[in-house]
């Protein structure tokens, strides 16, 4: 089970509270309106916190999404610390906001593995995976079929099928979990 916090529920389900964040959200400094008037202030600044708590709560959701669905299997390939999460492995809140995703990185021979969990209000709650021999080969997963997941020619990922919008706070994620461990056979034969 996954508890979403509150913050990220409205976000992820209510456009009003998504249209709001975005717009705060979609500048490195939060516009001031110009309605606001020295004694709104207070308002205002609560908007913005409100918008740094739905991304690191956004963040916190990802990482937790990650632990309890790509955690539950065996991964046996090595991978950063979290101070070096690898290439395209970030802790950044800003990054996993921007990109929707948390992603962790894990390196076996001349293999690299990304995992990540993503979500956003009209995909929902995902999965995504990619493995690459080198820096060129980005196709290996190409001509596999994984039961659960589907390949994104573009960028080279497997998503999950699986449709889990919130509906509620607390998600069943065994459809995620399941899809986890299908995908785990594809690294264990390379």
């Amino acid at each position: 089970m996954l508890s979403i916090p509150e913050s990220v529920f409205a976000y992820l389900t209510q456009q009003e509270v998504r249209t709001a964040v975005n717009l705060l959200a979609s500048k490195k400094k939060p516009p001031v309106p110009e309605e606001v008037r020295w004694n709104d202030l207070e308002s205002f600044y609560r908007g913005v916190l409100s918008m740094q708590q739905v991304q690191a709560e956004f963040s916190m959701t990802l990482a937790k999404l990650w632990q309890e669905t790509w955690g539950q299997v065996d991964i046996d390939w090595s991978s950063g610390s979290p101070q070096e999460p690898g290439e395209d492995g970030s802790l950044d809140v800003g990054e996993i906001w921007r990109e929707n995703c948390f992603t962790r990185v894990f390196g076996k021979d001349v293999f690299v593995c990304h995992l990540c969990s993503y979500a956003t209000y009209d995909e929902g709650l995902q999965l995504g995976f990619a493995i690459w021999k080198g820096e060129d080969d980005k196709k290996i997963l190409k001509k596999m079929e994984v039961e659960g997941w589907e390949y994104d020619d573009e960028y080279g990922y497997m998503w999950t099928t699986a449709d889990l919008r919130p509906r509620e706070r607390e998600m069943d994620l065994l459809p995620l979990v399941e899809a986890a461990r299908n995908a785990e056979d594809v690294w264990r034969n390379l």
